[in-house]
């Protein structure tokens, strides 16, 4: 991954281009003892003067409509972490710290196919206006208004 980024006359950042690429596949996956597709899952906040703060949704790639959190495959040449700092870079162009664990979660979706999501709170740095799936819409909501969605 990279961390240079370009200045733009207009003041826009800009990536370099190894940052505007997506992991494709699922051959370096891993999956637990159990078959459940192993999954990082990021909380991205950002403070907002005298309100809290402001939590990210990414637009989802499958279901038109549809607001999620950023998240995607742990990769078996990466730690948890750096997969959900890969996975907030490429489906939403943020980069930032991870502030905490929020712990994890067995699922099942509608398929009956099994995910372990792994949950971290990160605080965005830098928000990026080129990336990777740029092609995704996201925007930032009230803290307490994420129940709601």
């Amino acid at each position: 991954m990279r961390k240079t980024v370009t200045e733009m006359e207009n003041g826009k950042k800009l990536a370099t281009s190894t940052v505007l690429t997506s992991l494709v596949g699922r051959g370096g996956q891993r999956y637990s003892k159990d078959g459940r597709r192993l999954l990082s899952c990021i909380v991205v906040s950002h403070p907002v003067k005298g309100v809290g703060k402001d939590v990210l949704l990414i637009s989802s790639s499958g279901k038109k409509g549809k607001w999620i959190l950023p998240k995607g495959g742990w990769e078996k040449n990466e730690k948890i972490k750096a997969s959900a700092l890969r996975e907030v870079n490429e489906e939403a162009g943020v980069t930032g710290t991870i502030t905490s664990s929020l712990g994890k979660l067995n699922f099942q979706n509608k398929k009956d196919q099994p995910y372990r999501y792994y949950g971290f709170e990160l605080q965005a740095t830098k928000i990026f206006d080129d990336w990777a799936e740029s092609t995704r819409s996201r925007k930032w909501v009230s803290d307490w208004l994420t129940g709601t969605l």
